[in-house]
């Protein structure tokens, strides 16, 4: 005959449950240990705090100097036409947006916290109304040369360095080893001293909390596709993304082989985007 253990509900002393066995008429007692309830883990600290003088970045999440990642970034409008290569200063980026702008072409906003000793940054072109959009999200200050018609209006949303106006146009220089409109550029030091004389504040606002939100360990997604291999579709340049495990960093191509910018690959170690047709990949 088999035996039956009952056990009632749970409480927090210990309890003496009968077990009878058959045919013999013996009671053995089991004592059961009450099971408590554990203990609350205290929610992780979303506080950005600064540790040995580094602080995580608005930009990728990374550890940076506190003077870089606690100060505003410049967003730069740079030429993706094959004459204005190689590009000077997107090594330093922490994000770059890629964006059609008309013609089939396409050009980059460099959000860059990294630009002390940049010496030259480009080539720098024109705006168009929607990167507007993007350098505010970052509440970066905005070089360009110039804008589209469509585009003034919305530069007064975002506190912005106009090449073909006023003091702006100490922030830029052109060189000689490229044709216009392919040789402006700018510097870390020219913009600094832009944004002084142009009364910008170097500091983000106090209600500012990043546009990112970044996980201290990957999450994979639900529809988790294979994405060592990424091509955005631009018909111009043709871009793609390969994913190499050895490094764990994304290196880009585009007019058929590696995407030069200041005498080095471009790789991406934390996020691209693209956006095209209304669509973004990520």
């Amino acid at each position: 005959m088999m035996s039956v253990l009952v056990l009632s509900g749970c409480s927090r002393k210990a309890e003496k449950v009968a077990v009878t066995a058959a045919p013999t008429t013996e009671r053995v007692v089991v004592t059961t240990e009450a099971e408590t309830e554990p203990a609350e883990s205290e929610p992780e600290s979303t506080e950005r705090v600064a540790v040995d003088g580094m602080i995580r970045s608005y930009l990728t999440g990374e550890m940076v100097p506190v003077e870089q990642g606690d100060r505003r970034p410049l967003a730069v409008m740079i030429s993706n036409d094959k004459a204005a290569m190689p590009h000077y200063g997107m090594n330093n980026a922490g994000v770059i947006y890629e964006a059609p702008v008309e013609g089939g072409i396409n050009r980059y906003m460099a959000i860059i916290e990294d630009y002390d000793d940049l010496e030259r940054i480009g080539s720098v072109r024109s705006c168009r109304t929607y990167y507007t959009y993007f350098a505010k999200e970052f509440e970066a200050v905005y070089a360009h040369f110039g804008q589209s018609v469509f585009a003034l209006p919305y530069l007064e949303n975002v506190d912005n360095i106009n090449g073909i106006e006023g003091l702006g146009g100490r922030a830029f220089y052109r060189t000689s080893d490229k044709k216009a409109p392919h040789n402006a550029y700018t510097s870390g030091e020219r913009v600094k001293k832009a944004m002084e004389e142009m009364g910008y504040d170097s500091a983000y606002p106090e209600s500012y909390e990043g546009h990112f939100l970044f996980a201290d360990k990957p999450n994979l997604l639900e529809d988790e596709r294979d994405a060592t291999y990424v091509a955005p579709g631009y018909p111009i340049n043709a871009p793609w993304f390969e994913y190499r495990p050895d490094d764990g960093l994304y290196y880009r191509y585009q007019y058929g082989g590696p995407h030069n910018g200041t005498r080095a690959s471009l790789r991406s170690k934390i996020l691209f985007s693209s956006i095209a047709a209304g669509t973004t990949t990520t």
